[in-house]
């Protein structure tokens, strides 16, 4: 299932999606796409021109590899 969220008045509202074009329908700030399918995972790709790892290749991370900080920002693995 995937889920995307938006913040609005400092709150975290989740967006219902129901196709592709909702992912931009609003102000979206986070997108989880951990138990999404493969549909909803090429939604992602597509809306935002990205490539997204493989499940399979996620699982050997270790948690001190999850994420890093470049340049100011926290990107996560």
């Amino acid at each position: 299932m995937l889920s995307a969220f938006s913040l609005n008045n400092s709150r975290l509202n989740q967006i219902n999606l129901q196709e592709e074009a909702d992912l931009l329908s609003e102000n979206t700030i986070w997108i989880d796409v951990v138990a999404a399918s493969l549909e909803e995972r090429r939604w992602v790709e597509n809306t935002y021109d990205i490539e997204l790892p493989k499940p399979e290749h996620l699982r050997d991370i270790e948690a001190s590899a999850r994420f890093y900080e470049e340049n100011g920002e926290i990107h996560l693995r």
